[in-house]
């Protein structure tokens, strides 16, 4: 049984329906076409009523960015890794990346924007779980005999290797690939690939 009173019911899907309606404008005009002015004429209030929910378009942004970490992280829960090696288990990561670039696009256009993204130091964003989860992969690969890193190169550069690659293939995929994402998705796997094996033990 609800503990929520019928008024704080009210409220939440009163809330939840203002998100509704900026993330359509989010995916239909980019963030520039989110403002309080343009959420009230979507949902036929007063701007003073959305401030009743929201204190600024900032917290709009962030609501919003928050659902975008949790449909990623649902995304990533889902992922089935049994029987999978280290490196294969890295290769499903990036193409999981891609995925879900791909389909929540002006989700993961906002949570990266520099401008509305929190601000974080270099080495906040290296201890970061999305991005340290490498790092324990990388070592059982290493363990595992997979993976051998040329004299000078880090577990954070192969951390930093992988993540240039798949971020920026989901940037060229969602931005430029229209028609031909289906043939780029392939060509990206077989780049991934090619990039685990510069890992790979040298055959003596």
């Amino acid at each position: 049984m609800s503990t929520t009173s019928p008024s704080q019911r009210r409220y939440e899907k009163t809330r939840q329906g203002i998100l509704d309606a900026a993330r359509a404008i989010l995916r239909e005009s980019g963030i520039e076409g989110i403002s309080i002015r343009t959420l009230a004429e979507r949902v036929d209030y007063s701007p003073s009523a959305i401030y009743k929910y929201f204190d600024s378009k900032e917290a709009i942004l962030a609501a919003l960015r928050e659902e975008g970490w949790r449909l990623s992280e649902a995304m990533s829960a889902e992922m089935d890794f049994t029987g999978m090696s280290p490196v294969e288990m890295i290769l499903a990561g990036g193409m999981n990346y891609m995925r879900f670039a791909r389909t929540y696009p002006e989700y993961f256009k906002l949570m990266l924007s520099s401008e509305y993204a929190e601000s974080q130091t270099m080495n906040e964003i290296f201890n970061n779980p999305d991005f340290a989860g490498l790092t324990p992969l990388i070592e059982a690969g290493i363990q595992a005999g997979q993976i051998e890193l040329p004299e000078g190169v880090s577990i954070l550069h192969a951390r930093l290797m992988m993540w240039f690659l798949v971020h920026g293939a989901s940037i060229i995929e969602i931005s430029l690939m229209g028609e031909q994402r289906e043939e780029f998705e392939q060509a990206a796997n077989e780049v991934f690939v090619a990039a685990t094996k510069l890992m790979a033990p040298k055959k003596v």
